[in-house]
């Protein structure tokens, strides 16, 4: 999921905080990075209902950090497709 992605969804910046309880301030900044945190990106997944989709191969991050986000997060609450 990227910045753009959200823009797409929300329509504003603004939106896409309120959407997951975030300060504005704090998803700007992210916007200006160009990425947005594994944590967050599981948060809109979850609140779009799979509209958005967390970007789970991102090269950097350690085995076993999308499980623990899951975790940390509630896991996702949607079904979609053939998943289970």
């Amino acid at each position: 999921m990227t910045p753009d992605d959200l823009l797409s969804h929300y329509r504003s910046q603004a939106a896409a905080a309120a959407a997951i309880r975030e300060n504005r301030q704090t998803v700007n900044n992210w916007f200006k990075a160009g990425k947005l945190p594994l944590e967050e990106q599981v948060k809109w997944e979850v609140e779009s209902g799979g509209k958005l989709v967390t970007d789970l191969l991102r090269r950097n991050d350690p085995p076993g950090r999308f499980e623990r986000v899951l975790i940390q997060t509630g896991g996702l609450r949607y079904r979609s497709g053939n998943h289970d």
